[in-house]
């Protein structure tokens, strides 16, 4: 679960895509025991569901997650989700490498299953 290796002579990392964040994300998420769901292909869903919903079996807990580069932005129709879903009290987060890399989403995925203990 780590951030592809640098090129020889570079000194700061390559930015992620949103690809590598995808399979960091899921690979902590199958480490913490959670059930989830990626749709890898959502051109025929309606728009603006998020890419990612995570279940805790131990916990129940249940996690929305939209993915984004670190430049990526969050369209009107995932805007719509995310409030709708927050106004029903469930959890949702937008995540971008910059939370990989600084443990953010290990702190919330990979600690769920001590939790549960």
């Amino acid at each position: 679960m780590t951030a592809a290796p640098l090129p020889a002579g570079h000194t700061r990392p390559l930015p992620m895509s949103e690809a590598t964040l995808q399979a960091n994300v899921l690979e902590a998420a199958r480490l913490g025991g959670w059930l989830y769901f990626h749709d890898n292909d959502s051109r025929r869903n309606r728009a603006g569901f998020l890419d990612n919903v995570f279940l805790h079996p131990e916990t129940g807990r249940l996690l929305f997650v939209e993915l984004k580069s670190a430049t990526g932005r969050i369209r009107p129709e995932q805007q719509q989700w995310i409030d709708a879903l927050h106004r029903g009290g469930h959890t949702v987060r937008v995540w971008r490498p910059e939370q990989w890399t600084d443990g953010t989403i290990a702190r919330a995925l990979v600690t769920e299953r001590g939790a549960a203990a």
